[in-house]
């Protein structure tokens, strides 16, 4: 097995490992105004983080980019795509604007948290 097929399979058990899904499982779970299906949210979540570290490291491969240097672009590119869909599907019910608002913070927080501390940190133990 070549070190690229290596590489994308440890970036994606890395990617949907619980370590990873499960803050934004426990975040979903506790947000009341929250309309999405856990069981379903709990495989899209894991697959989806899985998938967008495969990408950074093809990212990083293609434009020869460091561990962190991809894992930044990755968590901007996520961050826009889950921005995106929280304003088209509109998964949560909040009372008021401000509270709208924020949740796109904490998403871009909990990602940013996600990628470059977690995942930066299980990828350079896992090197």
């Amino acid at each position: 097995m070549s070190n690229l097929c290596k590489d994308i399979i440890k970036s994606f058990v890395i990617g949907s490992s619980a370590v990873i899904f499960v803050p934004f499982y426990i975040a979903v779970t506790n947000t009341p105004e929250s309309r999405i299906d856990l069981k379903i949210y709990a495989v899209t979540a894991s697959i989806y983080f899985g998938t967008m570290n495969v990408l950074a490291t093809i990212i990083g491969k293609v434009f020869d980019l460091t561990l962190f240097q991809r894992l930044v672009v990755i968590d901007i590119i996520s961050i826009l795509i889950v921005w995106t869909l929280i304003t088209i599907d509109m998964p949560y019910e909040f009372k008021t604007r401000g509270r709208e608002l924020l949740q796109y913070v904490f998403v871009a927080i909990g990602h940013t948290l996600a990628y470059l501390v977690l995942i930066y940190n299980l990828e350079r133990l896992f090197s």
